[in-house]
């Protein structure tokens, strides 16, 4: 039971609001406006207190101990909208909510509670105060929200999720982003003098810029550490480590990841440059710092203090719950705070001390200084003002500063910057050598300097001065929202404009080096801003438990979200081992095999030579007609071979997005079969899978393969759900495509379409041969004309393609059928045959026609051992073999066919970890009644084909995916399982599965069901 009427939400109120067909604002009828109604938060404490028998008399009404026996349905409270400005009466309050509770809530009125501050106010000018009640010398709150909500710290860009929780507990400070806008330029400038020729006066001023990087660590201690002490001095539970770990994650990659990606492929060209994968992994995960011997260098040289501010992120959570956990008796909360502090001020100092001991010419212990320790003075300035801002606000208190304060603080920054620049002669290079009371000091005036210039921004006078508004400028707020950027690609823009030039470092103009610089990195700041940032910011707000542990309850869009950040992890994975892995190995190796027919068969397609023999063309100069493959792929590299993009990286990266798209595809497919969690486990294992990625760094046409057959198993499974004679056309042109990409997949439309098609519940037979009929027009009108022109252009009918004679043969002989190849293969099987047969400069259909006859008859010769062969065959593609022969496959992976030894180790070990969950999932998809046979169609045919001719784990790739969804199947009703066993008798209810219609699994209008006594 409840209020009647329609619950709905709304942008200006988070809490669900009834609609009753009268009143305004989403109050009931008659709902006088005023201040002395309670707030929901105030309804919320009164019916937590009448729960739980505080009715401040000492007694436990009846109410109460009724509710704290177990209820098999739990009735919400329903919460009074905002604008609602009159207490709680009997006509407008849930049938739970007694007596106690409402006269708690008036009582909590009548006290007169003040309603949370807005988040959307901003400070007045000189003409009206900041806000009613707002005198001078107060602390006000500021234009752009920086911290705290609901305990987490907020980021710039995030006012609009901020405005979405108005009613939380919110404290706002003024000029952060104009502070990072100065922090950011003056690396910027820094960097670019550094870079320039310029050393004329003034020198010694620009090179002490960098001081923004100690600016950008007092924030950083100063926003992080505050919803910790503020939590503590509410008395409030500290916020969760691995909420605050995502939201930082979220924060510092993505960003830091493209511009790694960008930089590195196509800008730097200095010391420690990404070699390989390692090289990659260890700069992505901002660990170079701690595995190199040089303070600075590779894609991004200021990444290093990103590598700090990660440390620092790691080490917080915890000291936050150490210092909270002591508790003296004689000592305050604020005492023991400024204690811990001092004692992390003290112990940097002590550590840089310690390497003033040691013989910093050594590149190990020089590389010590920029580790966490040898920051955390910097870090605890700011923790400091969190400290000091958290204990003047705390319960709404407000503090009263001088007029004067905010230019006396930037005064004591300037004599400090001047003293660094001028007054303690360190020398103009930042990496010369200094003395160790250099050192020292200049690491003590950085501290200073940087907590000075953020003083203001914490305790800001109500009426602005002139810093305050300079920085709050509309400017100085843009170029705040797109400082990290600007931080991460200057100096990539410099080696850029080094490279346009033809220049070398030292030698560029400053003036136009500075020009350039700030013009590009601004542009590219701000696109990183709006394509990458700002959705990654977004995606804080997902739930921390990932949307495949929450298929019900999460909200629309979540899916989607979490979708792309898997796409994401997968295409930084893709990029990664084919720029670091393959493309050396491509430069000097060249490209030998089937990737050769399809890097040069796209090139000679791209210059109008048509589909000819990439080996007879380069080797003897002849133009023969060929068909080893099906033409999808070639096509496909072709796009950007027309226009000039026709090297062997430019075609790794053309086909990388094919490997992408599989990762969504396959995520939609597991949403329409069970739901959303199944479909992002699914994905998940995509994107993970060496068995997948590998292959789209090897310009072969598995990628193309995989794709196409998953479309092909969605569109199945979309028929399924909702059959129709549209959709019955997608599923004959997605068949139609795979069989384009691999000749073997025509076998789906055996093992899939037709039975799928004939098998459509609540149709005619009729309808059904018509729709198998449009399926089949569907696959001939895509297929037709290339198996039409096959059959002109050779002198024996070819089909698809001239391949499988070659295959056939080159899998049946004495090395394959004995020996340790045995249901292998060896193209010393088919050399002499190929030998004999080229010399005679046949017609490629002829050729195959005699491979084909020569394999035929070899096996006819061998009838007692070909069944043998085939059964190792199979055990070779199940992993059996691998068991049995000290993993024979895997060392056949790596030679011949060149896959790196943890690319092969990995993939093996995810196959017997996947392949055992694959196989109960199909258990579980035909108790669900769902068909199982739509997800099992490239697996049957891969193993066809394995049987037919041989098997290596490449031939295995179109039904890798088939496995990982299977899989992910099982993984879901596990945890389905364990839901179900946590919620007892209560969850009884829910056994029923969802209907098709709402996204969440289920078929051909009906829904799903569990069996019980399985995991479905």
């Amino acid at each position: 039971m409840g209020f009647p009427g329609r619950r709905t939400r709304t942008r200006e109120h988070p809490h669900p609001r009834v609609h009753r067909g009268g009143g305004s604002g989403g109050c009931p009828p008659g709902a006088p406006a005023g201040r002395d109604a309670p707030a929901p938060e105030q309804v919320r404490a009164a019916l937590a207190r009448h729960r739980h028998g505080d009715d401040r008399r000492g007694r436990v009404p009846r109410a109460a101990r009724r509710a704290r026996r177990p209820r098999r349905r739990r009735v919400r409270p329903h919460p009074v909208p905002a604008p609602c400005r009159r207490p709680v009466g009997p006509a407008d309050r849930p049938p739970h909510l007694g007596g106690v509770a409402a006269r708690d809530a008036a009582a909590d009125s009548r006290r007169g509670q003040r309603a949370p501050p807005r988040l959307d106010r901003r400070p007045a000018g000189r003409d009206g105060p900041a806000r009613p009640g707002a005198g001078r010398g107060t602390v006000s709150p500021s234009v752009e929200p920086v911290e705290v909500l609901d305990g987490h710290s907020l980021e710039p860009g995030e006012r609009a999720e901020a405005a979405a929780h108005k009613g939380s507990a919110t404290t706002f400070f003024s000029g952060f982003d104009g502070l990072r806008a100065i922090a950011a330029l003056a690396v910027l400038v820094t960097h670019v003098w550094l870079a320039s020729s310029y050393r004329g006066p003034g020198s010694t001023w620009l090179t002490q810029l960098d001081v923004g990087v100690p600016v950008f660590f007092v924030i950083s201690g100063f926003l992080l550490y505050r919803p910790f002490v503020a939590a503590r001095l509410a008395d409030r539970d500290q916020q969760s480590t691995a909420v605050f770990w995502k939201r930082r994650v979220l924060r510092i990659f993505p960003a830091y990841w493209i511009a790694l990606i960008i930089i590195s492929a196509f800008f730097y060209e200095g010391p420690l440059p990404i070699e390989n994968a390692k090289d990659f992994i260890t700069h992505a995960l901002l660990l170079q710092v701690y595995t190199s011997d040089r303070v600075i260098g590779g894609p991004i040289q200021q990444s290093w203090t990103l590598a700090v501010e990660v440390a620092f992120y790691a080490f917080l959570p915890f000291y936050a719950l150490a210092i909270r956990r002591i508790r003296p008796k004689r000592w305050s909360v604020l005492t023991v705070e400024l204690v811990g502090i001092a004692a992390l001020y003290v112990f940097s100092c002590a550590y840089r001390l310690i390497l003033l001991g040691l013989d910093l010419s050594v590149p190990r212990y020089s590389q010590w200084r920029i580790f966490l320790p040898g920051f955390l003075d910097t870090l605890a300035l700011g923790m400091l003002l969190a400290v000091l801002s958290a204990w003047f606000t705390r319960e709404g208190r407000r503090v009263t500063v001088p007029r004067w304060s905010a230019g006396a603080a930037w005064g004591v920054a300037f004599v400090c910057y001047a003293l660094l620049a001028e007054g303690i002669g360190l020398p103009l290079i930042p990496t010369e050598p200094r003395s160790d009371v250099q050192f020292m000091v200049e690491q003590f005036l950085r501290g200073v300097f940087a907590f000075a210039l953020v003083l203001p921004a914490v305790f800001a006078a109500a009426r602005p001065g002139v810093i305050h508004r300079f920085l709050s400028a509309r400017v100085m707020v843009a170029l705040g929202l797109v400082s990290y950027g600007i931080y991460l690609w200057h100096e990539g823009m410099i080696d850029a404009y080094l490279q346009w030039r033809d220049l070398v470092i030292f030698q560029p103009n400053m003036l136009n080096l500075l020009v350039f610089v700030l013009v590009t990195t601004i542009l590219i700041a701000t696109v990183s801003y709006h394509a990458i940032e700002k959705p990654a910011m977004r995606l804080k707000g997902v739930r921390l438990q990932p949307e495949f542990l929450r298929r019900r309850t999460a909200t629309w869009g979540s899916f989607e979200k979490t979708l792309l950040f898997i796409m994401f992890a997968g295409f930084v994975i893709r990029f990664a081992y084919a720029w670091f892995e393959r493309r050396p190995q491509f430069d000097e190796v060249g490209v030998i095999g089937d990737a050769n027919f399809y890097h040069r068969g796209a090139q000679l397609l791209a210059d109008g030579k048509g589909f000819i023999s990439t080996f007879s063309y380069d080797v003897f100069g002849k133009t023969i007609q060929d068909a080893s493959h099906p033409p999808l792929y070639i096509l496909w590299l072709a796009i950007p071979s027309v226009f000039g993009w026709s090297t062997t990286t430019a075609h790794q990266l053309w086909t990388i997005p094919i490997g992408v798209a599989t990762i969504a595809t396959v995520g939609y497919c597991g949403k329409d079969m069970i739901g959303r969690r199944t479909g992002l486990i699914a994905a998940a294992l995509v994107a993970v899978y060496p068995n997948v990625w590998s292959h789209d760094a090897l310009i072969t046409s598995e990628t193309m393969a995989i794709f196409t057959t998953t479309v092909t198993v969605w569109m199945g499974y979309r028929y399924w759900r909702a059959p129709s004679m549209k959709r019955a056309l997608a599923l004959g042109l997605a068949v139609a495509l795979a069989v384009f990409a691999r000749s073997e997949m025509a076998m789906l439309i055996p093992f899939m379409v037709i039975p799928l098609l004939l098998a459509t519940r609540g149709a005619s037979w009729k309808e059904r041969w018509k729709r198998l009929v449009a399926a089949g027009l569907m696959v001939l009108a895509i297929v037709g004309p290339w198996v039409a022109w096959n059959l002109v252009r050779f002198e024996e009918p070819v089909t698809l393609s001239t391949n499988f004679g070659l295959t056939l043969l080159s899998a049946n002989c004495d090395g394959t059928y004995y020996g340790n190849d045995i249901g292998y293969w060896r193209m010393d099987c088919a050399l002499p045959v190929g030998d004999s047969i080229r010399a005679l400069e046949i017609d490629q259909s002829v050729a195959e026609k005699g491979y084909r006859d020569a394999a035929l008859d070899y096996i006819k010769e061998h009838k007692g051992r070909f069944a043998y062969v085939t059964l190792v065959r199979w055990a070779r593609y199940t992993g059996l073999w691998d068991l049995t022969h000290r993993f024979d496959q895997v060392y056949k992976d790596m030679n011949p066919e060149g896959r790196e030894p943890y690319v092969a180790w990995t993939s093996v070990y995810m196959w017997f970890a996947l392949a055992p969950l694959a196989l109960v999932g199909a258990v579980v998809l035909r108790r669900r009644r769902i068909p199982f046979y739509i997800a099992c169609a490239p697996i049957f045919a891969t193993f066809v084909t394995a049987t037919i001719t041989f098997h290596q784990n490449r031939y295995r790739a179109s039904a890798e995916p088939a496995i990982c969804l299977l899989a992910a199947v099982t993984i879901d009703a596990i945890v389905r399982r364990v839901e179900r066993t946590r919620r007892g008798a209560a969850g009884a209810a829910d056994a029923a599965e969802p209907g098709p219609d709402d996204g969440d699994g289920g078929g051909n209008g009906e829904p799903a069901r569990e069996l019980t006594g399985t995991l479905a």
